[in-house]
């Protein structure tokens, strides 16, 4: 795992996470950018804050791909956390954003 400031590289189970705090109810836009390099891949996971997860993300592009999602909070949540995954070779994550759906 590695991380130069601006972009996050993992490999072999390198997981960064981070956990934001949500208003149950609203929709968020959620997005990053992605790259794999050495035919690796990886995933974005979702834990939703008090019980819940969304779909995760499989990312295995070779070249930088960005993956908007809408994220639908459940009346109960109080925070998602965003689960940034590199399962084998080399898998890089940027410009990761959230925000409240106007």
């Amino acid at each position: 795992t590695h991380f130069d400031g601006s972009t996050f590289q993992c490999t072999l189970g390198g997981r960064a996470r981070q956990t934001v705090p949500v208003t149950g109810g609203n929709t968020y836009e959620f997005s990053f950018r992605s790259r794999s390099d050495f035919g690796g891949h990886g995933f974005c996971r979702f834990e939703v804050e008090p019980s819940g997860t969304f779909a995760e993300i499989r990312v295995d592009a070779s070249s930088w791909t960005t993956y908007p999602e809408e994220l639908a909070m459940p009346a109960s949540a109080t925070a998602l956390t965003i689960i940034l995954i590199g399962i084998d070779g080399a898998e890089f994550f940027d410009d990761v954003s959230l925000r409240r759906k106007a």
